[in-house]
């Protein structure tokens, strides 16, 4: 998805569904997976990996974390799909 070696900066959940709208656009994203492997490039996933508690998770295993990002990508798409 993005070659930088750096992770790009994605702004505070609630703006996902903005994000997600111009990458859908792109073509970067077409499915819920391409949604989830696309959050994990952000530096929000950074984030959310050093400070769990901020964001309301217990834990960063990957059952955990997989079920976090599910929600948020169900969630922003939904949004998406309600705005037409």
């Amino acid at each position: 998805m993005h070659s930088s070696d750096h992770p790009y900066v994605a702004p505070r959940a609630p703006q996902v569904a903005d994000h997600f709208n111009a990458e859908v656009v792109a073509g970067t994203i077409r499915s819920r997976q391409d949604a989830v492997d696309y959050l994990t490039w952000t530096y929000f996933f950074r984030r959310l990996l050093q400070n769990p508690s901020y964001y309301d998770l217990e834990a960063t295993d990957a059952d955990t974390l997989n079920a976090y990002m599910s929600g948020l990508v169900a969630t922003a798409l939904g949004q998406l799909e309600e705005a037409g």
